[in-house]
C-alpha cells in the first residue's frame, strides 16, 4: 500500500476529480493495488465523515461506530 501511495491517490481523486469516497477507493484498489498482486485492504474517511472499508482479500477484519450510532462490523466480503 505504501509503494502504491494509495492515500495520496485517493486524496487527489477527492480534491481534483471531485468523485465520491466510494468511487475513489474502488479505483485505488483496482488500479493502484491490484497490479502489485497479493491481498490488501483500506479504511478511508472523508471530510464529511463518510467511511469506506474495502479489500480484495478473502477476509478483512474491520469495524467502525459513528457518534450517531451507525456501525458496521465485518469479517468477510
Amino acid at each position: 500500500m505504501i509503494r502504491a501511495v494509495v492515500a495520496h491517490e485517493i486524496s487527489s481523486m477527492l480534491i481534483y476529480q471531485n468523485i465520491s469516497l466510494d468511487d475513489a477507493c474502488e479505483i485505488a484498489l483496482k488500479e493502484k493495488l491490484n497490479p502489485f498482486g497479493g491481498h490488501a485492504g483500506l479504511i478511508a474517511i472523508d471530510k464529511d465523515c463518510n467511511i469506506k472499508l474495502i479489500h480484495n482479500a478473502e477476509r478483512m477484519y474491520r469495524a467502525f461506530k459513528k457518534s450517531d450510532g451507525n456501525k458496521e462490523i465485518s469479517l468477510y466480503k
